[in-house]
């Protein structure tokens, strides 16, 4: 019980945290008031406090000026943070294209869908919500599937020659998505080369200036406030 921990709380625990993502660690009074139960809680998003751009859910995106059609193989590398499931934050804006988060307790997948079709590939080993995860939506010989940053395929695969198309970040299909998003690189044709690079290191339209090519943001939507830890939450026994 908590009560009878912190009665003999001189160099013991005090309390037991789980957090956004499902771990649990014991702290020391200590510990609490010096910030380590708060870095626990915010894991690898911590190097992101204050830097990135967070959507709300609510009325945040990032458009871009022109959309990015993508008809053949191609890839897609970003970053990114959601707390909870079907967060479409990478898409086209009004109808059509969106990589979607699929799963309750842990990202177990993804809902890929095209402008004509859609499907959801299972990932072989499941990523956290609340963690900043880095992944790569490629299309490879007409078959999608998800990639790690070393290019490995994480996923089953499905084939579809229909167009993917990226106009937005954060809202997909009239709906805002929840999360962060950033260093996004797409290589149109597959070939090595990024055609275009966001970093998305803010919350202003010079934040979203396409680095490679020349297809920046036409505004940012709403009025997203910096990444403050927002959704990572410690429950406390």
């Amino acid at each position: 019980p908590v009560a009878a921990t912190v009665a003999r709380a001189n160099g013991k625990y005090v309390c037991q945290v789980r957090s956004v993502t499902d771990d649990v660690k014991s702290f020391t009074a200590t510990e609490v008031s010096d910030g380590t139960l708060v870095d626990f809680v915010l894991g690898n998003t911590k190097s992101l406090l204050n830097s990135r751009a967070y959507f709300d859910g609510s009325n945040d995106n990032v458009g871009l000026t022109n959309e990015i059609d993508l008809t053949g193989d191609f890839s897609v590398e970003y970053s990114f943070v959601v707390t909870e499931k079907r967060q479409q934050i990478i898409s086209k804006n009004a109808s059509g294209s969106y990589l979607r988060t699929e799963g309750d307790t842990e990202i177990t997948g993804f809902r890929i869908s095209t402008n004509g079709g859609a499907s959801t590939v299972s990932l072989i080993s499941n990523l956290k919500y609340g963690e900043a995860n880095t992944i790569k939506l490629k299309r490879v010989s007409g078959k999608f599937g998800i990639y790690d940053e070393n290019d490995n395929l994480i996923s089953a695969e499905f084939t579809n020659s229909d167009t993917f198309t990226i106009s937005s970040f954060g809202k997909a299909r009239g709906s805002f998505a929840k999360g962060v998003i950033y260093n996004i690189r797409i290589d149109t044709n597959n070939d090595g080369t990024i055609n275009h690079s966001y970093n998305g290191y803010g919350n202003s339209v010079s934040d979203w200036t396409d680095l490679v090519g020349s297809n920046n943001a036409s505004a940012v939507n709403g009025s997203p406030a910096l990444f403050t830890g927002q959704d990572q939450n410690g429950f406390v026994k």
